[in-house]
């Protein structure tokens, strides 16, 4: 309701409004203003006042301003189904449509039937049921899912196989060019990566690199290596690494 205000003046006289030059330098000793100027001050103030208190009366309970708490107990009294206000509704859905997680998993109770849940390889025909779907199955010929017997050949192809071996300085022969042909068991005939490998490593000595450097090539074939010096041979024995990718 609207505030028991005590009413200013009805100070009817609007009196004359000051000039700019007067308000800016205001009044002056020794100057006598006259009673227009009086006048136009206490009407002006009297409508002001008027104005303040017909503002105010317009807020609820003839509150200036509301505060938060007030602000929502005021909505409280008028939300609820129809109210349009939607105060407990995120995109217009209560919390009851919403589905609770329970340690991170959606309990199986609240998953619609329609959903999947599994999917599984049969022998049967395309189907789904329950939740469950099940894949006809498929020979390693047929296009379709991957199968074990695929998984296993590719699983293999990316094995990286190892193997070290020593070449003796008395293998090499007696004339130039050099080769010497290695036992090494198990390595495919393929391509393989070959490493001079010193007895630190990446320190190798001063012999070692100097062996290292009469090494020309080197070529494999299954269960062997053969390397090869165009001028001269290493003086010491040097290990050899390779790597095939089988």
């Amino acid at each position: 309701m609207a505030t028991e205000w005590k009413q200013p003046l009805e100070w009817q006289n609007a009196g004359t409004e000051p000039s700019d030059a007067l308000k800016q330098a205001g009044f002056q000793g020794g100057y006598k203003p006259p009673a227009g100027i009086f006048n136009y001050q206490w009407h002006l103030l009297a409508e002001i006042i008027k104005q303040i208190q017909s503002e105010v009366d317009k807020k609820p309970d003839g509150q200036a301003t509301m505060t938060a708490k007030q602000i929502l107990s005021s909505l409280l009294t008028v939300d609820g189904t129809g109210s349009q206000l939607d105060a407990d509704l995120l995109d217009g859905k209560h919390a009851s449509d919403f589905v609770a997680i329970e340690d991170g998993k959606i309990p199986d109770a609240s998953l619609p039937s329609n959903i999947i849940t599994e999917i599984k390889l049969g022998t049967n025909a395309l189907n789904a049921a329950n939740g469950v779907v099940t894949i006809p199955g498929a020979s390693d010929t047929q296009d379709g899912y991957v199968t074990k017997t695929q998984v296993s050949t590719w699983n293999a192809k990316t094995q990286v196989k190892s193997f070290s071996v020593t070449a003796p300085a008395t293998g090499w022969g007696d004339a130039a060019p050099y080769s010497q042909s290695i036992t090494v068991d198990g390595l495919t005939d393929g391509d393989a990566h070959l490493y001079l490998s010193p007895a630190t490593a990446e320190q190798p000595a001063e012999d070692e690199e100097t062996a290292f450097a009469c090494i020309t090539g080197g070529t494999t074939a299954a269960n062997s290596l053969t390397l090869y010096c165009r001028d001269d041979k290493p003086a010491i024995d040097i290990n050899v690494r390779l790597e095939v990718i089988s």
